[in-house]
């Protein structure tokens, strides 16, 4: 059997075992995943336990692992057979292709030949829970003005919502919204998970200030369309420069699109 190796130590079947998903651009994704199954043996083995590792296919590099997710436990007559339980989460895995397989135990000899041969067969996985995120950038910066004038970079100095008003920070910072979570940090970056179906054909609007190099501040929002399609991200426009400065400046970033996941 053709597959990787993880430091030397988890070897991989990737042609009999591989679960594949994608990820869409300008998306994160938390997958649950739940694994079950069963496989007669020609021999009685105690329990084992088995990896559940996370393979971007763009890249060919392994990108999580969940240590011991799977559990084998002998059942039936002399326990000549074994059940597969349990599963596991991955978070936040950025937009690309990947395949989710399960590890070769680390049982040598025959009995690890055995329970491989087995793998493909036996084991069966499905996502259980799946939850998008919408990601992108609300700066741009422009080389006229204030900006390329100081050489100091805009930062988004604070966010609000409502009457709630929160400080932005380069590590971020969380602000609900009606229907989803932001976070957003001071170079601009920001994710928004909705919180479910309820918020379909609904939006969130935020407004968020921006700072130049010499203080002057410009207030702008947000609006978070939420659709049950694929989510499609798109970056504003906008820049601070020494004739608009001192004045309030607004515009509106459209994310539309925006899936939800489905928590019936």
């Amino acid at each position: 059997m053709a597959g990787l190796s993880l430091l030397n130590t988890v070897n991989v079947a990737l042609p009999t075992n591989g679960f594949k998903f994608v990820v869409a651009e300008g998306t994160e994704q938390d997958v649950t995943l739940g694994v079950s199954g069963s496989t007669a043996l020609s021999i009685a083995l105690g329990a084992v336990t088995l990896d559940l590792i996370l393979i971007n296919t763009d890249t060919n590099q392994i990108v999580g692992v969940i240590k011991d997710g799977i559990t084998a436990t002998p059942t039936g007559f002399l326990g000549l057979s074994l059940e597969y339980a349990g599963g596991g989460e991955f978070e936040r895995i950025g937009a690309g292709n990947y395949m989710v397989v399960i590890s070769s135990p680390t049982t040598e000899g025959l009995i690890g030949s055995i329970l491989n041969l087995n793998l493909g067969t036996s084991i069966s996985m499905e996502v259980t829970d799946s939850t998008k995120y919408v990601t992108g950038n609300v700066l741009h910066t422009d080389s006229d003005g204030d900006v390329g004038d100081t050489g100091n970079g805009i930062t988004v100095s604070s966010i609000q919502f409502g009457s709630q008003i929160e400080t932005v920070t380069a590590g971020g910072v969380t602000i609900n919204g009606t229907y989803g979570t932001l976070i957003i940090k001071s170079d601009g970056s920001y994710s928004y998970h909705a919180n479910g179906t309820t918020g379909v054909g609904q939006s969130d609007v935020f407004t968020y200030t921006i700072t130049d190099g010499l203080g002057h501040t410009s207030s702008t929002t947000l609006t978070m369309n939420i659709e049950s399609t694929p989510p499609v991200a798109v970056d504003d426009i906008a820049s601070l420069s020494a004739a608009t400065a001192m004045q309030s400046v607004t515009w509106t970033q459209s994310v539309s699109n925006l899936a939800v996941p489905n928590t019936q």
